[in-house]
């Protein structure tokens, strides 16, 4: 039987937990098709108040079949856009299920392509949120930004926290697809004033490292 829910649950934000990625786990990449017994799962609330998610104690019938690695997202062609993933790690954590990118059925602001980020996990965290852009007033952290693919450039407002102060924070680059040769990434580090072209003349991405502000303060910066 399907899960019922209020009217403030955002369905769309329904994102499984995986113990087994990384050092203490992360976030999976696809939305889950199937709710397991016993395992964690993150669903947003839109509302004011606190919403009511109703779930029959009925098993189902078959397992529903996985989803992509995308995330129900079509794979990358020239036709549909560019993706590429983020990724952010600390000593003890990691924080890998984010991208941006175009799709041809993408809009600059929020639209069902869109993922919003979950919370960070009990323990020790790293954490990458996205902005969407500023005019459409949305303040809330994604963990997937699709623009539509018209204009000669986008610009992705990037936040870094950690749980620790002052620990090293790498920041992974990888494509989601094929790129094309001509697409240029650059990375503006807002808190240190600097930029540097992140994909190199052969394609492949560099690593960026920061200092952790710790829990409390972003680390600002814009792709």
């Amino acid at each position: 039987s399907a899960m019922r829910k209020q009217a403030g649950i955002d369905s769309l934000s329904l994102t499984a937990f995986d113990p087994s990625r990384g050092t203490i786990g992360d976030y999976a990449d696809a939305a889950p098709q199937l709710l397991e017994p016993f395992e964690g799962y993150f669903v947003k609330n839109s509302a004011a108040q606190p919403e009511t998610l109703f779930v029959p104690p009925v098993e189902a019938p078959t397992r529903a079949p996985g989803t992509a690695a995308s995330g129900g997202v079509r794979s990358s062609t020239v036709d549909d856009g560019w993706r590429i993933r983020l990724r952010a790690e600390s000593e003890h954590a990691v924080d890998g299920a984010n991208s941006i990118g175009v799709a041809a059925d993408a809009k600059d602001g929020r639209d069902a392509l869109d993922l919003s980020k979950p919370p960070a996990a009990p323990g020790e965290w790293v954490q990458l949120g996205l902005r969407l852009p500023p005019e459409t007033g949305d303040r809330d952290l994604y963990r997937r930004d699709l623009r539509a693919g018209a204009g000669e450039g986008h610009v992705w407002e990037v936040e870094l926290r950690s749980s620790t102060l002052g620990e090293p924070i790498t920041l992974e680059l990888s494509a989601g697809g094929a790129l094309s040769d001509g697409l240029r990434v650059r990375l503006i580090d807002r808190e240190l004033g600097c930029a540097v072209d992140v994909r190199g003349a052969d394609g492949a991405f560099r690593e960026y490292r920061i200092l952790s502000y710790g829990p409390n303060r972003p680390y600002h910066l814009t792709l």
